[in-house]
């Protein structure tokens, strides 16, 4: 049993690595500063790579944009999850192809690039009582990078990494 994920960002390119994973490449506007709701988009597929291309297929042909992916391979099932800055269009696009899906808020740092940024991130937001469920990177532009937190109390999440110095949250 394999539960690997790949995180891989820049503009946007499919390609498969050692016949194991997919990954999507994007890059992220700049929002540095910015702030907004940001959902995660969870999908599920049995088989192959090819069943994993076909499914996300269907929003490249919707012009639905990828910000970043990450996908993992657990026996015959992929999981793949994703941001998009067209999460209304994701769902109706999901929904008329039938395909079932997940979908969470998700908490987006900001923070300046620099060793144990995420860690002290990550402790604070433990440290207040907040389970972390997932985390990877969303983008890095020079001296700033942004990561994903999805937690299992978004509200309080959100309000500790105001307080983090040095870190915007989305």
């Amino acid at each position: 049993m394999h539960n690997d994920f790949l995180f891989l960002f820049s503009p946007l390119v499919l390609r498969m690595i050692s016949n194991k994973y997919i990954t999507a490449h994007y890059r992220c506007p700049d929002l540095i500063g910015g702030v907004r709701t940001t959902t995660e988009f969870e999908l599920s597929v049995n088989g192959t790579s090819k069943d994993l291309l076909d499914a996300i297929s269907v929003l490249a042909s919707q012009n639905v944009n990828l910000d970043t992916i990450a996908t993992g391979k657990t026996d015959d099932r992929f999981v793949v999850k994703f941001l998009t800055g067209n999460e209304e269009e994701c769902r109706r696009t999901f929904m008329k192809a039938d395909l079932p899906f997940k979908e969470r808020r998700v908490l987006v740092m900001d923070m300046n690039n620099r060793p144990g940024q995420w860690m002290k991130a990550a402790k604070c937001i433990v440290n207040a009582g907040v389970e972390l469920q997932a985390s990877y990177l969303y983008s890095v532009q020079g001296d700033r990078m942004r990561f994903v937190f999805c937690v299992d109390d978004y509200e309080k999440a959100k309000k500790v990494a105001g307080q983090i110095a040095e870190c915007a949250a989305d």
